[in-house]
């Protein structure tokens, strides 16, 4: 098993979510915390084309911000667990298929929801 570099943390996924909701000191130890794990009890990953963007670059393009507005209308403008109405944001179930998301792979969830989602991911240590 290969070391795992300061690079490796900020580069990845789960320190870009992280850092989403936390602070760079945090968002560094959760994400370096659950690439060792991952290191550990999965078996390494297949090399991925050196084009795909990065996550945050991804949410900037159109196509993302269509597929984030398509989920969002799905739900009827409301939160799929408080149903509160008003401003909403995407969420991914899933990142299995990241930038060609099928519907099923988004929700649409209120900052509040969204935030608290991922505070109990953190809390039982998943990203």
């Amino acid at each position: 098993m290969s070391e795992l570099s300061p690079e490796d943390v900020y580069s990845s996924l789960e320190f870009q979510q992280y850092s989403l909701i936390l602070d760079e000191d945090f968002a560094y130890y959760y994400a370096r915390a659950d690439l060792i794990d991952a290191r550990r009890f999965e078996p390494p990953a297949v090399d991925q084309p050196s084009y795909k963007p990065s996550y945050l670059e991804y949410l900037g393009t159109p196509e993302w911000r269509e597929r984030a507005e398509a989920a969002k209308a799905r739900f009827g403008g409301r939160c799929a667990l408080c149903n509160a109405g008003g401003a909403l944001e995407a969420h991914h179930r899933t990142y299995e298929r990241l930038g060609h998301e099928s519907p099923d792979d988004l929700t649409a969830l209120c900052s509040s929801c969204h935030g608290a989602y991922h505070r109990w991911r953190i809390e039982i240590g998943r990203s």
